[in-house]
């Protein structure tokens, strides 16, 4: 067992290598610029678990929906809590944030698999759908109705006992229409994540348990949506994270979690933008979006969460500053997790519900087990 100075230092690291990341990548991106994207609904956080705690989730091992926030994340490993954390399903169901056009009816369904070994790696897979009205920028044309859709498959593996890395492709459907009819267009695309996790036993001589991790990744790489009428370029974005178990106590439990992330878009006003792979250099000078959550857990079977975070990037509007909270229980095999998050000044709640359960494909292939308070 580690010791509760061990514990502490432990969380100290994690805190001060968070501290690095963002201020290393704050003096990046010094400027901003305009930084519309094609489907942003590939950037809302599916699962109910993390949106409790600021949407934050990049660096988490064992992470069950590493589909959505680190591919790496769904590599066959051990953590301080369970040895195949990696293994599970999901189902979501979510009421995403106001600010996509103005799509206040809009709903998010996301279901994801991982564990299925291969090799010495994993299979990801994972099924988003986004559909709503939203007013028209050009307010003449009265609603529009979208229909957008994507899906993944992904890979991860171990390079040792601490670094794990990954990487999966993503069709994207997206289906745009007015009210009258008279404006229909289709767009097709591809694009692809690449992710890495360490998850380090010791690290100068201090001792971590594997209670403290690091995660980078690049999402959603790849050309520009071309729809029938006009292009615009996918929501690529970087993101880095750091997870640490601050407490193990008995029955009790405490995790923090961190993220940031800025979106790799550059585009003027005149609605030109530049492509891949200029905006992977260009893009750093869009604002950053931040994220910092907590959980506690009874057991492993009851969870509290709460978070903050921001998002300047998902309109060309008012960037959202928005608190969250949610809860999760352990039933039986399932787990269920609720969570709200609320507009810091004004607007609407946005609601996310997640039914976790556990995989059996095969029991000589994946054994079954539940990802607790992931």
């Amino acid at each position: 067992m580690v010791s509760i100075s061990g514990r502490f230092l432990s969380a100290l690291l994690a805190f001060f290598l968070f501290t690095v990341s963002l201020f290393f990548i704050s003096f990046i991106a010094a400027f901003s610029q305009i930084s519309g994207a094609a489907v942003p609904f590939l950037r809302f956080a599916p699962d109910a678990q993390h949106q409790a705690m600021g949407r934050t989730g990049t660096g988490l091992v064992g992470n069950g929906n590493a589909a959505f926030w680190n591919i790496a994340a769904a590599a066959p490993q051990k953590t301080s809590f369970s040895e195949n954390a990696n293994e599970q399903g999901t189902l979501s169901a979510q009421r995403p944030l106001a600010g996509y056009v103005g799509a206040a009816n809009a709903v998010q369904l996301f279901g994801a698999y991982q564990g299925l070994r291969l090799g010495s790696g994993s299979l990801a897979a994972s099924f988003t759908y986004f559909g709503g009205t939203a007013a028209q920028f050009d307010t003449t044309k009265g609603q529009r109705s979208f229909n957008e859709f994507a899906i993944t498959l992904g890979y991860a593996a171990m390079v040792n006992d601490d670094v794990s890395i990954g990487a999966q492709v993503r069709y994207i459907q997206s289906n745009l229409s007015d009210a009258q009819g008279n404006f229909n267009n289709t767009g097709r695309g591809f694009s692809m994540d690449v992710g890495v996790l360490w998850n380090p036993s010791q690290l100068g001589g201090i001792p971590l348990d594997k209670r403290v991790s690091v995660g980078a990744t690049f999402k959603n790489i790849g050309p520009a949506l071309t729809y029938n009428q006009f292009a615009a370029p996918l929501p690529m974005e970087f993101r880095t994270g750091i997870a640490a178990e601050v407490l193990r106590e008995g029955a009790h439990r405490i995790r923090v979690q961190g993220d940031i992330a800025t979106l790799l878009v550059a585009r003027s006003i005149n609605g030109t933008f530049d492509a891949v792979p200029v905006s992977l250099i260009t893009g750093w000078r869009n604002p950053l979006e931040m994220g910092i959550g907590a959980e506690y857990s009874f057991e492993q079977i009851v969870f509290v969460r709460g978070g903050y975070f921001t998002d300047n990037n998902i309109t060309l509007h008012t960037p959202f500053r928005r608190v969250s909270v949610g809860a999760g229980m352990r039933l039986g095999i399932f787990a269920l997790d609720a969570a709200m998050d609320f507009p810091t000044s004004g607007g609407t709640a946005s609601p996310t519900l997640t039914l976790r359960f556990p995989v059996n494909v095969a029991p000589s292939v994946v054994a079954p087990s539940v990802q607790a308070g992931l």
